[in-house]
């Protein structure tokens, strides 16, 4: 089944289902050498979460599909850390577009939920379905060769905990200044 592809519909809403992380790391230091030779767009902290759904645009009918089959899942809160650091697509490092922070404890309780909730979408369009590799959008680089500042965003360490008791229904609204995150439910495990 194909996504919605219905901006013209005052309707729809970008959605996407995610697990709010803690502010944690916040990069601008680490990442504004960098900005005078990359065209960086840098995640504000306070908007970090995992995705593990995205719909894309999906009218208000849809958004409450989703809410439906969500109330179904029952899920137990784990523990997980941030340990990695990474990028994508997993090609050389002067083609990278996005770097992430990745999941040490609590990968795999990663799985199990995005395989449930999966289930539970059965007949939810997807704009996309990748393989589900749970991780933190720290930036996006939008231009420029970002191989230096990959090198040393590989040797960055992390070992943060954060406990894991929610999944939340996001709309979000794109801006010049960053991208705007609406809560529409939250699901507390």
């Amino acid at each position: 089944m194909k996504a919605y592809e219905n901006k013209m519909n005052d309707n729809a809403d970008r959605c996407f289902l995610a697990v709010k992380v803690p502010t944690v790391v916040d990069p601008y230091n680490f990442l504004q050498p960098y900005k005078k030779e990359i065209k960086l767009s840098v995640t504000k902290p306070e908007n970090y979460h995992i995705t593990t759904h995205f719909f894309g645009d999906i009218p208000q009918t849809v958004q409450e599909q989703v809410i439906q089959k969500i109330d179904q899942l029952s899920f137990d809160k784990f523990p997980a850390s941030i340990e990695t650091t990474g990028y994508f697509p997993n090609k050389p490092p002067k083609y990278a577009r996005v770097l992430y922070m990745g999941i040490g404890i609590g990968w795999e309780k990663f799985q199990e939920l995005y395989s449930i909730a999966t289930s539970l979408l059965s007949g939810i369009p997807f704009a996309k379905r990748n393989e589900f590799n749970p991780h933190v959008t720290v930036a996006r680089i939008k231009q420029g060769n970002p191989t230096a500042l990959v090198e040393n965003w590989l040797e960055f360490e992390l070992n943060i905990p954060f406990n894991v008791d929610h999944l939340t229904l996001y709309k979000s609204h794109l801006k010049p200044t960053g991208a705007e995150y609406i809560a529409l439910k939250t699901w507390t495990f």
